[in-house]
């Protein structure tokens, strides 16, 4: 992947005396400020001018200050994060990013739909379009589906979208990109956290996490579970989590570690027909429980990244792997997939992008995927009759 520098020019002329004064209607000299204009005047120079604070994103492969990039980008920080962690989808961390879209029907076993200015697909396990990264490792798979099924809401320090034709630099999701950061390690050799969140309809969010920062380096080890009733019947899901992460200097270079794991179990109400719609809103559709439709499966992937100068650059190296197993009943028959991903990228540019005159960034990544794929008949939930024996 190569990231293409960015100019970005601006020019501002004022001609003549009176130039920037608003003009008469018909007139062709400025008109002068009458008393209520110098009343504006005045108080705008007796104002105080606010600094707001820098925001830099890092999505495209290096920090650069949202102002000075050219392509549309957002960011939400931990003023936008820490209040969606309680929440049980992205639209709370991604909320009021101009152009991003999340459809959620809180149905744990199809999950969320996003899209980022209408490019964005459901497809059977996932989102198609929209590329994600979370922590570094990507989180669409090299044929361009994205599970999100492994991200605790709980963990969630940031995110960043880019929204422009720049995204296709980053492979198969030319529709935009989000890159999702979790929270670093506490600055406090040892601390430990927790967190309990409970609501109705059978919510009850736990979240646990010790870290620290030594002159060694930070290390992070985080635990959450998700247990959810659901508004309908057979609406029920169990999300288990775990992460991990570790970072330690060795002499000028940098090594980090991320893990992150979920084992998780979820129903399927299905949609229902007006007229049984108008009965009950919280029932289930009939074929869905008799079938057992819904989705159970297992999600890990690690991801390791060494960072170090080289001359006045920096040389970046990561490389992650990623394993998934699901079971997921649907009418009229059961998929069991197992999938195996992983990738490299190593990476050139310069060593500080805000003082250099023109900041660059240069790399190359690959990744692969593979595919095994049984489909059976769904005998009332149990795998009958083998239709289908798949790899890719």
């Amino acid at each position: 992947m190569v990231q293409p520098p960015s100019v970005a020019l601006a020019l501002i002329l004022s001609i003549g005396a009176g130039a920037g004064l608003p003009q008469q209607p018909g007139g062709p000299g400025p008109r002068r400020p009458a008393a209520a204009d110098s009343t504006i005047v005045s108080s705008v120079r007796d104002s105080v001018v606010r600094q707001l604070d820098e925001i830099v994103v890092t999505a495209a492969g290096m920090p650069t200050p949202i102002g000075d990039a050219a392509y549309a980008a957002a960011r939400n920080g931990p003023d936008v994060t820490r209040r969606a962690r309680a929440g049980l989808g992205l639209s709370e961390p991604l909320h009021a990013i101009p152009g991003v879209q999340v459809d959620n029907r809180y149905n744990h076993a199809l999950g969320e739909r996003i899209t980022v200015r209408g490019f964005g697909a459901r497809t059977q396990f996932g989102v198609r379009g929209v590329r994600v990264i979370v922590d570094g490792i990507p989180a669409t798979m090299p044929d361009g589906q994205t599970t999100l099924n492994h991200l605790d809401l709980g963990t969630i320090e940031s995110v960043e979208v880019i929204r422009t034709p720049m995204a296709a630099l980053f492979g198969n999701a030319s529709g935009g990109v989000i890159a999702v950061r979790t929270a670093p390690p506490p600055d406090a050799p040892l601390a430990i956290s927790s967190r309990l969140v409970t609501g109705s309809d059978g919510l009850m969010r736990r979240q646990g996490g010790v870290g620290g920062t030594t002159a060694a380096g930070s290390y992070l080890l985080h635990a959450g579970r998700l247990d959810y009733d659901g508004y309908r019947a057979h609406n029920s899901a169990e999300n288990r989590y775990f992460a991990a992460g570790t970072q330690s200097n060795l002499g000028p270079a940098s090594f980090a570690l991320t893990f992150h794991h979920v084992s998780y179990d979820a129903l399927n109400p299905g949609a229902l027909p007006d007229s049984l719609l108008r009965r009950d809103r919280t029932a289930a559709f009939p074929l869905n429980v008799a079938q057992k439709t819904g989705e159970s499966g297992r999600h890990s992937q690690a991801g390791a990244s060494v960072e170090r100068p080289v001359a006045s650059y920096v040389l970046a190296t990561s490389v992650y792997f990623v394993r998934r197993k699901l079971d997921n009943p649907i009418p009229p028959r059961i998929i069991q997939l197992s999938r195996r991903a992983g990738g490299a990228r190593v990476s050139l540019g310069t060593a500080k992008a805000e003082s250099a005159r023109l900041a660059w960034d240069a790399g190359l990544e690959t990744a692969v995927q593979q595919d095994d794929r049984l489909n059976y008949a769904n005998v009332s939930g149990a795998p009958g009759e083998l239709t289908l024996d798949q790899a890719e």
